[in-house]
């Protein structure tokens, strides 16, 4: 997955206020009006599966998988602030934006 500047600085704001060692973990699981959804936590423990993405930034084997392609923005407006996964493989996007299908 493709991270943009602006995203990491994000993340790395946030995780200043979590415990050292702490990152951000993205999986895609079922679910959302698409068939897939992202899902963000911050944890603080990996597992021995896990893939790295960036120093503060993990996801699981399977996730991977659909994460190869996407890109992680950030985006910050009068409207919104929020990070945006963008998937060019996908063939159905839903309307919010949350939700794919591949």
């Amino acid at each position: 997955m493709i991270v943009t500047d602006a995203a990491l600085s994000y993340i790395d704001n946030i995780l200043k206020k979590h415990a050292i060692g702490s990152f951000l973990r993205v999986c895609v699981e079922s679910g959302g009006c698409a068939g897939f959804q992202y899902r963000f936590s911050i944890e603080c423990e990996k597992n021995d599966s896990d893939v790295s993405i960036s120093p503060c930034i993990v996801t699981d084997a399977e996730s991977s998988n659909f994460l190869n392609e996407a890109k992680m923005d950030y985006i910050c407006s009068l409207m919104e602030e929020r990070l945006v996964i963008t998937q060019p493989s996908a063939q159905k996007i839903c309307g919010c934006g949350n939700s794919f299908d591949i």
